[in-house]
């Protein structure tokens, strides 16, 4: 995808229902339905061929096969092109009047993008309930429109295809043959949505701006899936959590246009990219004169409060060095952002520390990283990409950066400390 740049791979819910319904089977038939069929039109008085090939709609060949396999049991005679049923074969006909029926409860499966059914088949899927999907906060896609019952039920023909390709779930794997079922009737009881974990990655195109998605399953991608996607996308459905577009508070917006400008040229890092978090690691260790951090400094982010607990110590340890602390804070981790700050006046109460620790809160800046010296930096910034139809709206995405500008470096750090 050469014209596509990634914006972000999530971990998803995909939906799919699974109904209970009852069949109702006609069994243990004497004759193939198809071989009934002829014998009865012969019973009302049809005989030739090419009139039996044209009432029953079916191609020739099959027809013929059947026919042969009546003469095999002597179901029919022929003469010069005349087809009558024997004896034998009106004996035939009496026990197929004989019908066996049986009720079975069984489990058919619809997949909603494919819009195919199916018996269980998710083996190598991990598969959710949807209480199961609710507790792990995983985002569910937007799926095509379900069916309905009467709509299940419609479907008996492809019912029958399934049942006669792949037996019954209860059949034995190890059964050579399977029986000749006929459905008569298909009784849908009620369903259950469960879900499937997946990865969708989101891509956008460099001229036109345009989303384009790739939904991965079980590590490979599943292609009849991703145009269902492609499909709803182009009915306006919004398949990723898009956000409204919104005027960053000064202070923040013209950090982020100087982030913006530092990060031009610098090496992307990939979401899993192992580096990032060695990097951030290594960064207090490696300062000679000057770290800056940039972090909300809360439970699950990159940077937390033992990193700042980290820069004390070489603070005390190293009588020249200078230390600047962004935090980041919005008002969902604004309680998060407190306690970092009410850390870092602990530390700048401290003899041994006191103004070589420079603290100051961002409301919203989305940044996080270390830039040590003048010397490398490791960003990573919260972007948006506006939706190329929806201009009020935008697809939050994440980008790491590595630098080692050491001009853009220096510029960067003289800015942040005239912001301080």
């Amino acid at each position: 995808m050469n014209a596509f740049e990634l914006l972000r791979t999530e971990q998803v819910a995909l939906p799919i229902h699974s109904w209970a319904v009852d069949l109702t089977l006609e069994e243990d038939r004497p004759l193939p339905r198809l071989e009934e069929t002829i014998l009865r039109l012969a019973q009302v008085g049809v005989c030739t061929f090419p009139r039996f090939v044209e009432l029953l709609g079916l191609d020739e060949r099959q027809v013929a096969r059947a026919f042969g396999d009546l003469r095999l049991k002597a179901a029919l005679s022929a003469d010069a092109g005349s087809y009558e049923i024997t004896t034998a074969g009106s004996k035939l006909l009496e026990k197929a009047a004989m019908k066996s029926l049986r009720k079975v409860g069984v489990r058919v499966w619809h997949d909603p993008y494919a819009d195919t059914l199916k018996w269980e088949d998710y083996e190598n899927d991990e598969v959710l309930s949807g209480e199961e999907q609710r507790n792990s906060g995983l985002r569910a896609l937007h799926a095509p429109v379900e069916l309905r019952a009467d709509e299940l039920r419609a479907r008996q023909r492809e019912i029958q295809a399934l049942m006669n390709e792949n037996g019954l779930p209860e059949d034995s794997e190890q059964a050579d043959t399977l029986p000749e079922r006929h459905l008569m009737n298909v009784t849908p009881k009620g369903h259950s949505t469960y879900y499937i974990l997946v990865e969708l990655t989101v891509y956008r195109h460099v001229g036109t701006g345009e989303f384009a998605f790739m939904l991965n399953r079980n590590g490979a991608p599943d292609k009849v899936t991703t145009l269902a996607l492609r499909a709803l996308a182009e009915q306006q459905v919004d398949l990723v959590p898009l956000k409204p577009l919104r005027t960053l508070p000064s202070a923040a917006q013209r950090l982020m246009d100087r982030m913006i400008t530092l990060v031009r040229g610098a090496e992307v890092l990939s979401e899993d990219d192992p580096r990032y978090q060695e990097l951030l690691r290594r960064a207090v260790q490696n300062v000679q004169h000057t770290v800056t951090m940039l972090g909300s400094f809360s439970p699950g982010s990159d940077l937390g409060q033992d990193d700042l607990r980290a820069m004390r110590t070489l603070l005390l340890r190293r009588p020249d060095l200078q230390s600047r602390v962004l935090i980041t804070s919005d008002e969902e981790s604004m309680s998060s952002s407190g306690d970092a700050r009410q850390l870092l006046d602990q530390f700048q109460t401290l003899e041994a520390i006191g103004d070589r620790l420079h603290v100051l809160e961002v409301l919203d800046l989305q940044a996080e990283g270390v830039i040590v010296d003048e010397a490398w930096g490791i960003l990573r910034l919260r972007l948006f990409a506006q939706h190329p139809a929806k201009r009020e709206a935008g697809l939050p995405y994440d980008r790491t950066y590595f630098i080692s500008d050491v001009r853009a470096l220096q510029t960067f750090q003289a800015d942040v400390q005239a912001f301080i």
